[in-house]
């Protein structure tokens, strides 16, 4: 492994508009990258003129309208953050809308834009603490730009997010103990009136414990097909939702392993399919992650990494078509630590970084 660049860490601060100015002028050059490389991908994604795209998005949704309703903090975050860097606060609202954008292009065109993640989950035995964890699979032109918010606010936990500059939340572990890990579940019922990904990654950190997070998926109207991987020190939950509600997955009692396929039954609405998940290479990832974690007599950050970083979990390679932009172990104790690569876990290292 090489240990060639760091991630860059922004704290943030006060109430939501001063946490999102302090965001835009902390890593104003990146956001603005980010933005163009966003606008790039996008213009050669779709078969439309960018302004009509973000319009598609922005106005002819109700992912704002949901966000305002269910997270108005993140709202004002967003638009100190467009004030402090310059960048349209549609665009950055846009590139909020992650998984959301994903399948509403795929209704606009007909590419296949998603991308995947593996996320576990491992709760206390002994003297061993509990943990989540996933390697985040995004776009390769997405490198590069990786950056951990140090997120202090007046009015909730604080909490590290590993984050993509512009973005609210990737996934991220709040003082509490309070672990998120996600990934996409694209045959499950969507909406446009729904909450997006990243708006709940943000409100469950908000949480003060798993219990209560978890309540928050189930009570919560969501935008997109997603699995949630959420714990505290006592234990951790495993949740399927999407537009049609929230499934309880796992209630684990040594381990368990998600990928890109619905697990349990139950899911109301349309499930569109999949081939059982292997196109996109969801049940080979989901085999091997099942295996390594049962051979662990132990669950260690470095053996936690030294897993994801091998393939097909670490994407990019042997043909493999995605990308592992960084992977993610999160210790849950009283003093909860994060455990970040700055790149795809193959090439980079663990770094650990403890919440505030």
């Amino acid at each position: 492994m090489t240990a060639d660049r760091l991630t860059q860490v922004v704290t943030l601060t006060g109430a939501p508009t001063a946490r999102g100015e302090a965001y835009g002028e902390g890593v104003r050059d990146l956001v603005r990258e980010a933005a163009d490389r966003w606008s790039e991908h996008i213009g050669r994604a779709v078969p439309m003129p960018l302004a009509d795209y973000l319009t598609e998005l922005v106005e002819h949704t109700g992912f704002r309208r949901a966000a305002s309703t269910h997270c108005p903090d993140l709202i004002d975050e967003l638009s100190g953050v467009a004030h402090a860097s310059g960048v349209d606060e549609r665009t950055l609202f846009a590139m909020n809308l992650l998984d959301e954008e994903w399948w509403l292009r795929r209704r606009l065109t007909t590419g296949d834009a998603l991308a995947h993640c593996s996320g576990f989950g491992i709760p206390p035995q002994g003297d061993q603490p509990a943990y989540v964890g996933q390697n985040m699979d995004l776009p390769a032109w997405m490198d590069g730009l990786q950056i951990l918010l140090d997120l202090r606010p007046d009015d909730g936990p604080s909490a590290l997010v590993p984050s993509w500059p512009g973005m609210i939340a990737l996934d991220g572990l709040n003082q509490h103990g309070v672990g998120v890990c996600v990934n996409t579940l694209a045959q499950l019922p969507t909406s446009i009136d729904g909450l997006p990904v990243a708006f709940v990654i943000r409100k469950l950190l908000a949480q003060p414990d798993r219990t209560q997070a978890v309540a928050a998926l189930h009570e919560l109207p969501h935008a997109s097909g997603q699995n949630y991987v959420v714990g505290d020190p006592s234990g951790v939950m495993d949740v399927e939702c999407s537009a049609a509600g929230a499934v309880d997955c796992s209630a684990a009692t040594s381990w368990f392993a998600h990928t890109n396929h619905p697990l349990v039954a139950g899911h109301d609405g349309d499930v569109a399919p999949t081939d059982n998940g292997s196109q996109d290479r969801s049940v080979p990832r989901l085999d091997h992650l099942s295996k390594r974690l049962g051979e662990l007599d132990r669950a260690r950050p470095e053996a936690l990494g030294a897993i994801l970083s091998e393939p097909p979990l670490c994407r990019g390679s042997d043909g493999d078509p995605g990308f592992t932009l960084y992977s993610a172990i999160m210790e849950l104790t009283d003093a909860p630590v994060l455990h970040l690569t700055a790149g795809p876990p193959s090439a980079h290292p663990l770094i650990a970084f403890e919440v505030a």
